[in-house]
C-alpha cells in the first residue's frame, strides 16, 4: 500500500490530491502520486488515461529540474509530455508544453546574450501561450522579446533600445510582474542615457542614469546601481573637460573607475581608470613633470590593453588606444631627454619613434611634430643650421616661438635655441590640453550637422556655397537622417576594422526613390589646430564602403536596385591638409570647412558655428 493514500480512499481522491500537490508548488509528491495514478489505468487497460497521467507525471518532473535550476532536463522532459498530448489529440496541453519550452530557449538565450534567439523563442512561446488563452504569459514572453530587442540595440541605436525597453517594462508591470518590470525601466533609463551621451547631452544624460541608479538600488541591487552610477561620474567627467576643470575631471573619473570596479564591470573599469591615468599625464606633462607623466602613461597603455583582453568586439580599438599611450610616453621620454638630461642623441631617437607610432595610428598632425623634433635635433647635433633653419621655420608658424621674430635670426646662438625648445615644446603641451578639453565639444557638433542635414529640402544651391565648381548643387531631402553605429558581420570585417569593433557614421541620410536607396554619409570633426588628414578621409572611405555592402545586402533581401551613395561629406571646424583636396576629388568627397559649413547653415535660416576657439597662449 502507498503511503499517500489508504484502502478507503477513492482513485478521484488520488488524483485530487496530485493536482493539489502540484498547485502548491509540490512537484516531487505530485509527481509520484500522477505516477500512482497512471499505473492504476495502465493495469486496468485504459491507456489514454494512464498516458494523460504520464504525462502530468513527466511534466511535474520537468518544473522539479527548473526548480534545481536542470534546463535541459526540464525541456527534455517537457518535450515528452507534449509529444504525449499530440499523441493523445490535446493540441492545449501539448501547446502549454511547446509554449514553456520556448520560453525555457528564450531565458537561456537572453543571459548568454544571443538576443537574436531569445527573441525567436520568446515570440513563439507568445504565440503558443496565446493559442490556448493563456494572456499573461503571452504577454510576459511578449515583453521579453522586446527587451531581448532592446538589449541587441544597445550599442547600435540606443534611442531605439530605450523605446522598446520602456514598452517592455509597462508590458512586464501591466501584467503583475512588478520587479522584471522596474529593472527593465531601469535598463530604459540606461539606454536613454546613453543616447543622449553620445549627442553631447551629459546633464539631461546624468538625470537618465541617475534615475536608473535610484531604481536598481530600490531593487536591492548594489552591482547594477553601482554601474549605473559610474556613467553618472562619466557625465561629469565630460563636463568637467568642457569646462577645462582638470582637477574636477580627475576626480570625476576616479569615482566612475571605482564604481565599475564595484559593479564587476571589467571592461568599463579598465578603460575608464586608463582614462584616469591618461588624464593624470596630460595634466602633469602640460606642468614639465615628464617622468610623473612617463609613468601615467605607461600605467594608462597597461590598463587599455586589460580592456584588449576582455573585449572581443572593441579590442582593435583598445589596442590602439594602448598604443597611443606608447607613442605618448616615448614623445615624453624624448622631452625629457632633451630639456633635463641634454642628450640630444637619445631624444632625436625618441621623437622619430614616436612619429613612427602616431604615423601607424593615422594621428599625421602628432607624426609631424614628432618628425621636425627628432631631425632637428640631429640638425643640431650634426651642426647643420640650414636644416635647424629650415625645421624652425617650419614649427614657427604653429608656435609662434618668439615674437615677430625668425629663427634665421637666432642661427648659430645655441642658448637662444634652447630657450625656443621650450617655448615650442610648452606651446605644445598647452595645444594638447586643447584637444584633450574639446574631445567632447563633437558630440554638439555632429548633432548641429545631423539637424543641418535634416532641413535638406530638395533646393538648389550655388556650388560655390560649399566650394564645388559645379553651377548647382541640389540638397536632396532625406527620409531619415540619424547617428548610426553597426557591429560587424563575418563577411564584413576588414572593411573598416580587422576586428568586430563597432563602426560609428557620424550622419548617415537616407532616401528612396523608385526601388533603389539613396545615401548620404558623412564624418563631422570639431578640432581647433589639428588639420584633417588623409588618414581621416581615407577612414570615411572605409565606413562608406561599409555602408555600400551592409545596404546592398538589404536590398538584395528586399528585392530592391543596389543602393547608390549618393554624397560623401567631411565636415570640420579646422582645416584640411594640402594633400586632402587630391584624394576627396579621387574618391568624390565633399570637404566642408567652417567658412563652408556656416554658408549653408545661413542658407537653411540656422544659427552660425563660431567653432572652437584656441585660448591665446602666453608669451
Amino acid at each position: 500500500m502507498n503511503y499517500y493514500y489508504d484502502n478507503n480512499m477513492t482513485i478521484r481522491n488520488l488524483i485530487d490530491r496530485a493536482f493539489e500537490y502540484r498547485k502548491k508548488g509540490d512537484f516531487e509528491k505530485a509527481a509520484a502520486t500522477f505516477d500512482e495514478v497512471s499505473n492504476y489505468f495502465l493495469i486496468r487497460g485504459i491507456k489514454h488515461k494512464h498516458l494523460a497521467f504520464k504525462a502530468h507525471k513527466i511534466e511535474c518532473e520537468a518544473r522539479l529540474s527548473r526548480k534545481n535550476m536542470q534546463f535541459d532536463s526540464y525541456r527534455q522532459k517537457m518535450s515528452e509530455a507534449e509529444n504525449i498530448w499530440r499523441q493523445l489529440g490535446n493540441e492545449m496541453n501539448a501547446n502549454w508544453c511547446r509554449a514553456n519550452i520556448e520560453s525555457s530557449l528564450g531565458t537561456e538565450c537572453f543571459k548568454s546574450k544571443n538576443y537574436e534567439e531569445a527573441i525567436i523563442h520568446f515570440n513563439k512561446a507568445s504565440k503558443a501561450f496565446s493559442s490556448i488563452g493563456l494572456k499573461r504569459e503571452a504577454e510576459f514572453n511578449k515583453a521579453f522579446s522586446m527587451w531581448a530587442e532592446a538589449c541587441s540595440l544597445k550599442n547600435t541605436d540606443p534611442k531605439k533600445a530605450a523605446i522598446l525597453a520602456s514598452d517592455a517594462s509597462n508590458m512586464f508591470q501591466e501584467n503583475g510582474f512588478q520587479k522584471r518590470g522596474l529593472i527593465c525601466k531601469a535598463e530604459s533609463l540606461y539606454y536613454s542615457g546613453i543616447a543622449k551621451f553620445r549627442e553631447g547631452m551629459f546633464q539631461e544624460a546624468k538625470e537618465d542614469f541617475l534615475k536608473a541608479a535610484e531604481i536598481s538600488e530600490g531593487l536591492g541591487s548594489e552591482k547594477h546601481s553601482s554601474f549605473y552610477k559610474a556613467y553618472v561620474y562619466q557625465c561629469d567627467y565630460r563636463i568637467a573637460k568642457l569646462n577645462e576643470d582638470i582637477e574636477a575631471a580627475i576626480e570625476a573619473l576616479h569615482k566612475s573607475s571605482s564604481l565599475f570596479h564595484k559593479a564587476e564591470a571589467e571592461e568599463a573599469y579598465f578603460v575608464s581608470i586608463g582614462g584616469l591615468h591618461r588624464l593624470k599625464g596630460f595634466k602633469e606633462k602640460a606642468k614639465s613633470n615628464y617622468e610623473t607623466a612617463i609613468k601615467e602613461f605607461q600605467e594608462a597603455r597597461n590598463y587599455y590593453l586589460k580592456a584588449a583582453e576582455t573585449s572581443k568586439s572593441s579590442r582593435l580599438r583598445h589596442e590602439q588606444s594602448a598604443e597611443y599611450m606608447e607613442a605618448l610616453f616615448l614623445s615624453t621620454e624624448a622631452d625629457c631627454a632633451m630639456i633635463f638630461r641634454q642628450d640630444l642623441k637619445e631624444a632625436s631617437r625618441l621623437y622619430l619613434e614616436s612619429a613612427e607610432r602616431y604615423k601607424r595610428l593615422g594621428d599625421e598632425d602628432n607624426a609631424s611634430f614628432n618628425t621636425n623634433m627628432g631631425q632637428l635635433l640631429r640638425a643640431v647635433i650634426d651642426n647643420d643650421w640650414k636644416q635647424i633653419n629650415q625645421i624652425f621655420e617650419t614649427l614657427h608658424q604653429y608656435y609662434k616661438t618668439k615674437g615677430e621674430e625668425t629663427p634665421f635670426s637666432i642661427a648659430h646662438n645655441v642658448i637662444e635655441l634652447f630657450s625656443m625648445f621650450s617655448v615650442i615644446l610648452r606651446r605644445r603641451h598647452e595645444e594638447m590640453m586643447r584637444e584633450l578639453y574639446e574631445e567632447d565639444a563633437g558630440f554638439n557638433f555632429e548633432a548641429r550637422v545631423r539637424e543641418l542635414i535634416m532641413r535638406f529640402d530638395g533646393r538648389a544651391i550655388p556650388g560655390s556655397l560649399i566650394g564645388s565648381e559645379d553651377d548647382k548643387i541640389i540638397l536632396h531631402k532625406y527620409d531619415e537622417v540619424r547617428e548610426a553605429f553597426f557591429e560587424p558581420e563575418d563577411d564584413e570585417v576588414g572593411i573598416v576594422f580587422d576586428d568586430k569593433s563597432i563602426i560609428e557614421i557620424d550622419v548617415l541620410a537616407t532616401r528612396k526613390e523608385r526601388e533603389r536607396r539613396f545615401i548620404l554619409i558623412c564624418e563631422c570633426k570639431y578640432r581647433a589646430q589639428k588639420p584633417i588628414s588623409v588618414s581621416d578621409l581615407e577612414l570615411l572611405e572605409r565606413k562608406s564602403k561599409f555602408i555600400e555592402t551592409r545596404y546592398g545586402k538589404i536590398a538584395r533581401l528586399a528585392g530592391e536596385l543596389k543602393p547608390i551613395i549618393e554624397e560623401k561629406w567631411f565636415v570640420t571646424t579646422g582645416r584640411f591638409e594640402d594633400k586632402c583636396t587630391g584624394y576627396a576629388r579621387r574618391h568624390g568627397i565633399r570637404l566642408i570647412d567652417l567658412k563652408k559649413l556656416n554658408n549653408l547653415l545661413k542658407e537653411f535660416g540656422m544659427r552660425r558655428l563660431l567653432g572652437p576657439r584656441p585660448k591665446a597662449l602666453k608669451p
